[in-house]
């Protein structure tokens, strides 16, 4: 049916229908938007921790060699720099 066959009320009610989608659309925007600033700040928070731990923390892509794909400055305890050991596999000889 085009626009010019609906009576006045169908066209409010299709408008009331759009505004209500429009503002799902607007809350979910909102809620993204708030959704990655808690990642950015969940994301911060673990880089504080895992950069100044004695311990060391390593993330690794668990492909057919499982390779490094993060490791913290505290590996350098052991004599290894953290850019030497990425794209390795601990399974490696060093």
């Amino acid at each position: 049916m085009e626009d010019i066959d609906k009576t006045k009320e169908q066209l409010i009610n299709e408008l009331i229908k759009l505004r209500k989608k429009i503002a799902k659309l607007e809350s979910a925007k909102i809620s993204h938007k708030l959704a990655e600033k808690q990642l950015v700040k969940s994301e911060e928070l673990y880089r504080l921790i895992a950069e100044n731990t004695s311990d060391v923390i390593t993330l690794h892509d668990f492909n057919l060699q499982a390779t490094f794909t993060y490791i913290s400055p505290s590996i350098k305890i052991s004599g290894y720099e953290p850019e030497e050991l990425l794209g390795k596999s601990p399974l490696d000889s060093f």
